[in-house]
């Protein structure tokens, strides 16, 4: 009779602690604004393995995804090494059967590392080869409803000891820009003004030269609507044992003419017990919005950092920690903007509770982030965009997979501009729309003001919201327990 009273009470004790658990606050950034997620799917459809996807949508609302892969009839001499990459696309309906738009003759690895489409439909693939001599970043180019033949694909500009190459295109004037690191230590910017025929001499950003033992890597850039240019970086440093130490951001005016940046260094590491700095990632809100997001350390309790601009680049808020309990640096977030405003990020991270490193969600809306959703499987390299102003779609590597959801916010719909001339492949399959089985938001700590401020981090008591909910929860066990003990006695 005890035995079975206290089962039953332990039972309810858990199944109370759940509930509890499972819930969090709600305020004017966590409210119901998103439908349900899709089911994940697996692009890659058993046709390959998948690693490092990169994601882009176009005017049209289509969304292009592109994988490196291993295609080789023996097992890969390391778990991500990759001969080929694949390239699939929805066109609002279906996703297309992947196929492979690049192979290493030579069985030299190849990885694909930006994806982005211009306003006149062609799609433009930054890649790179890992030779004996070093990488040969290149960049290869097709259109819009005809990417899913390869002999469709072009490589148009390949460049020796490059890495880390990264494109953005002007809305208004057209041009592309391709930033690019070489050798380590330049930060360097070329042009072309006729969609890649042609490109400017490298321009240099910025370089490590005057810093000692220092190395650059992991660049993003996007093109505003007010005719700047936005670049961030990571700086790695041999005091930290090669380590990420900071991330910068330079702003570029007068594009087309003599290109001038105004340089910013983020965040640095401190000191050796400070946590790393890396895999700062980039995107344009709305207005003049800009928004930063970067990685803590692994083992650290700072998950991601947020800072944004009200007024394109010039002032900036504090850097602010968010999804706390979360770790890891695992590449790029993914970051979209909708119709309304809303900032949405899809990261992956290790999770200091559960164990786990794989897909996380959050949004941020009227200057506060929501509670992180986690999602499965678990994976790495996280992308995010948006079509038709409130359509999210979320994409990861999933351990040879490529996991893809997708979801709709309350944001206003933004009516989609076709392509002219563009053909639809005929080699499509369904693609499923149930409720996905995501874990609920996590209990993290409140929201966090991100009133706009010149320099520093925010000093607020990050611990003061888990301690309370730590403390209720022991107080329902207390309760449950001392019930169940109450009720031994009366019998």
């Amino acid at each position: 009779m005890v035995s079975r009273t206290l089962r039953h009470s332990l039972l309810a004790t858990l199944t109370i602690i759940g509930i509890f658990l499972t819930w969090s606050p709600r305020d004017s950034a966590s409210g119901s604004d998103i439908s349900s997620w899709s089911v994940p799917i697996d692009l890659a459809d058993e046709i390959s393995t998948g690693w490092q996807p990169r994601a882009a949508a176009d005017q049209a609302g289509n969304v292009h995804v592109v994988w490196s892969a291993w295609t080789g009839q023996v097992p890969p001499d390391w778990r991500d090494q990759t001969d080929a990459i694949f390239y699939s696309w929805w066109n609002g309906k279906h996703w297309s059967t992947p196929v492979d738009i690049l192979i290493s003759p030579d069985d030299e690895s190849m990885y694909a590392w930006n994806l982005q489409v211009a306003s006149d439909g062609s799609i433009i693939l930054v890649w790179k080869t890992a030779t004996a001599t070093g990488y040969v970043q290149n960049i290869s180019v097709s259109k819009v409803g005809q990417a899913e033949n390869a002999q469709n694909w072009k490589t148009i500009l390949s460049i020796p000891y490059a890495d880390m190459g990264t494109v953005a295109i002007d809305s208004l004037s057209g041009d592309w820009y391709y930033v690019y690191i070489r050798e380590s230590t330049d930060l360097l910017i070329q042009t072309s003004k006729d969609q890649g025929l042609s490109w400017s001499n490298p321009f240099t950003i910025w370089n490590s030269l005057d810093q000692a033992g220092s190395v650059l890597g992991e660049t993003r850039v996007v093109a505003d609507r007010q005719g700047q240019i936005h670049v961030v970086w990571q700086e790695n440093n041999a005091e930290y044992d090669w380590n990420p130490t900071a991330v910068w951001y330079a702003r570029g005016v007068n594009i087309g003419g003599m290109p001038s940046f105004q340089i910013r260094e983020v965040a640095r590491r401190k000191n050796q017990n400070d946590s790393t700095k890396g895999w700062i990632s980039i995107c344009l809100g709305n207005d003049k919005q800009i928004h930063l997001v970067w990685s803590g350390g692994t083992g650290s309790r700072e998950g991601r950092f947020h800072q944004w601009s009200p007024d394109g680049g010039i002032t900036w808020s504090e850097a602010e920690p968010i999804l706390l309990g979360l770790s890891g640096m695992t590449q790029w977030h993914g970051l979209a903007v909708d119709s309304s405003g809303t900032l949405h990020l899809l990261t992956t991270a290790f999770g200091l509770s559960d164990g786990l490193t794989t897909a996380r969600y959050a949004f941020w809306k009227n200057g506060q982030w929501s509670a992180f959703q986690t999602f499965m499987p678990i994976g790495e390299v996280a992308n995010l965009v948006v079509t038709e102003g409130n359509h999210l779609h979320g994409v990861w590597g999933a351990n040879g997979q490529i996991a893809y959801i997708s979801a709709q916010t309350d944001a206003p719909l933004v009516a989609s501009v076709p392509f002219s001339g563009t053909t639809i492949s005929p080699l499509y399959r369904a693609t499923e729309t149930p409720q996905a089985d995501v874990m609920p938001p996590t209990t993290t700590p409140q929201p966090y003001n991100t009133a706009l401020k010149s320099t520093g981090v925010s000093q607020q008591n990050l611990g003061l919201p888990a301690l309370i909910g730590t403390f209720a929860s022991l107080m329902l066990i207390l309760a449950v327990i001392i019930f169940a003990l109450t009720r031994i006695n009366i019998r």
